[in-house]
């Protein structure tokens, strides 16, 4: 085992110590699977960009970290700008046609404060969106360590963490089901040609 692999993961680079990382972030939150991005910031540019695309309304709350802004700007997904944590604008542009992605900062790096994920959680299933997190300042935070996600108790289709902060080291990870981080090791850019 070297310091590095010597090419991108998708190709020969993934080691058993990716794999491990992997399957143990995953059952630690509780999710079917979990990828590995070099960054926090590359999880949510590469997951939002390969998710969303010009048949996607991404509905995103105006103080999202640059990462999940940059990603919606990757996407060319139609991007709504929500006031902060609005959720009558949110069901407003929920009520729609079309296939939409509910996008949000579990805790808001600049004020600190929680997104109302119960209430877009309930949103999602009542429109049939998704609900997409990045869980990055509540993970090794907020319940138990597991993040904002596991302290409400709500389903979200994605979550990115760091693990830059709490947990004290580099890199960053999507969670979700098995479907979709398979789909996301072939379809994120930020994952695929990175080595």
């Amino acid at each position: 085992q070297g310091w590095a692999p010597a090419s991108s993961r998708l190709l020969a680079g993934t080691t058993r110590v990716h794999i491990e990382l992997e399957d143990a972030i995953a059952e630690f939150l509780d999710a079917e699977a979990a990828l590995l991005f070099p960054s926090g910031y590359m999880a949510n540019l590469g997951m939002i960009a390969a998710i969303t695309g010009p048949e996607i309304t991404v509905l995103s709350d105006e103080r999202n970290h640059a990462s999940m802004i940059d990603g919606c700007r990757l996407s060319r997904a139609r991007v709504v700008k929500i006031p902060h944590a609005d959720l009558e604008a949110y069901e407003r542009e929920l009520r729609g046609p079309g296939a939409k992605i509910i996008l949000t900062d579990t805790v808001f790096s600049m004020d600190g404060d929680l997104a109302p994920l119960r209430e877009l959680s309930i949103l999602a299933d009542r429109y049939g969106a998704d609900l997409v997190v990045d869980d990055a300042h509540g993970f090794g935070v907020f319940g138990n360590g597991r993040g904002v996600v596991a302290e409400m108790r709500v389903r979200v289709a994605l979550r990115t963490i760091t693990l830059s902060k709490a947990a004290g080291c580099t890199g960053g990870a999507v969670v979700g089901s098995r479907d979709a981080i398979e789909f996301l090791r072939t379809s994120a850019r930020t994952f695929m040609f990175t080595t």
